[in-house]
């Protein structure tokens, strides 16, 4: 199968899962219906991919560069596309973006200028720019939701309070005009400091500073957020409206790399998990494996897999029912794919 998924950040080489405990049966994921979206062509979808409580999918469409990629947000009928541009005021021309969070009122975007200061560009619903403030924390953000609240969560690393040389991660939520209102305790995360594992294959590349930076974070419709690390056992922290965390630990299935994707539904997350023939690196994948996990217990609730590639890997939502991808046909032209469980 054709991997058409483009990591956002460079981190191509994965974790490799370790067996842990998985739902006993996998299903089989059937395509039920595929929408062309052929105003939006792409060499691939580039990490991360957000779908919001209306079923609307943000991703990054990369052409010839991730650079110069916007941010694309698509209805769930594919008859809505709206690009979301970065300024072409002189003021932004070394700005990137890194992440972005889809809102009813229209797209924030974190982005970092050339001198590695953090931004949040805030966009209407039809991708007109309308203004970018600081976050008024010094901290390198990594990425961004929005919260029931109306408020912004914020997740990356800032100088440790004990040694400014050093980074310790951090949580933070944030007024939509970047006024820190508090920070938040995710106990047992992972490392900021730059290391890798001593056993190569056993956790891999993306641990510690480049598991921080390859983490997703998606909000679910009920106010809830999830923050997933990027290594084979996550974890995944649910944040509660209230600000509460609790700990997820993943059981990744045997010879599975975490794919970094996260879809969620009414009291449940989707993890996807690859299984690639021979090594990671060989970029050919064999399947695509979801597990569902129950968001108070951190059971895994269900498995099911496909090995289609004209569905892909770019897990964009789940509905309880059924999930829905973003690929690329045969010609380059977008198309969403929904897929339902046998």
């Amino acid at each position: 199968m054709r991997d058409l998924l483009i990591q956002a950040v460079v981190l191509m080489v994965a974790v490799v899962g370790l067996a842990g405990p998985v739902s006993a049966q996998v299903r089989r994921l059937n395509v039920s219906k595929t929408t062309p979206i052929s105003s939006v062509t792409a060499s691939g979808i580039a990490a991360p991919v957000k779908c919001d409580s209306e079923g609307n999918i943000g991703f990054r469409a990369v052409q010839d560069s991730l650079e110069a990629a916007p941010v694309t947000v698509v209805s769930p009928d594919g008859h809505k596309v709206v690009a979301f541009k970065m300024p072409i005021d002189e003021k932004f021309q070394d700005f990137r973006f890194i992440d972005f969070a889809l809102s009813n009122g229209g797209l924030y975007a974190l982005a970092r200028d050339n001198r590695g200061q953090s931004w949040i560009l805030r966009y209407d619903r039809d991708g007109q720019f309308k203004d970018a403030v600081e976050p008024d924390l010094p901290m390198e953000a990594m990425q961004i939701e929005t919260r029931g609240s109306g408020e912004l969560l914020l997740a990356g690393t800032r100088s440790s309070k004990d040694n400014k040389k050093e980074s310790e991660r951090f949580i933070g939520i944030f007024s939509s005009n970047g006024h820190f209102l508090r920070r938040l305790s995710a106990r047992n995360d992972v490392s900021a400091a730059k290391q890798a594992s001593a056993t190569p294959g056993e956790v891999g590349h993306d641990f510690g500073d480049k598991a921080l930076r390859a983490s997703v974070l998606q909000a679910g419709s009920d106010g809830t957020v999830y923050l997933m690390r990027r290594t084979a056992t996550g974890p995944v922290f649910v944040i509660s409206p209230a600000g509460l965390v609790r700990r997820v630990e993943l059981t990744p299935p045997p010879g599975t790399i975490n794919g970094g994707k996260l879809a969620i539904g009414s009291g449940q997350f989707a993890v996807e998990f690859l299984k690639y023939k021979g090594t990671a690196e060989s970029g050919e994948l064999e399947s695509v494996i979801l597990q569902i996990f129950d968001s108070f217990t951190g059971q895994v609730v269900r498995t099911a897999s496909h090995s289609d590639p004209n569905v892909g890997a770019a897990l964009a939502c789940y509905n309880g029912d059924g999930f829905v991808f973003i690929n690329t046909d045969d010609s380059s032209r977008l198309q969403l794919v929904q897929v339902t469980v046998e």
